[in-house]
């Protein structure tokens, strides 16, 4: 299984949380759940205007634009 943490498309086992993280530290976290489909994810805007919007209310810097985050996903698919 693969990962993108970081930036990083990584393997599964490779993977390491920083325990300074803000997510493990105070357990705050923004999540989307997203159909994937014929290797593209269904709703892509919406699913990420929620996920900014969402970032934005809770005050949690948003670390990736959207085009960043949309292209991992596609190379995970």
């Amino acid at each position: 299984m693969n990962c993108w943490l970081n930036g990083v498309l990584l393997d599964a086992g490779e993977a390491r949380i920083d325990p300074r993280d803000r997510g493990f530290l105070l357990g705050d976290g923004i999540f989307e759940t997203l159909l994937a489909v014929d290797g593209g994810v269904r709703h892509l805007p919406r699913h990420m205007a929620r996920l900014f919007a969402a970032a934005q209310l809770l005050g949690i810097p948003a670390p990736h634009s959207k085009d960043d985050l949309a292209a991992a996903m596609a190379q995970l698919l």
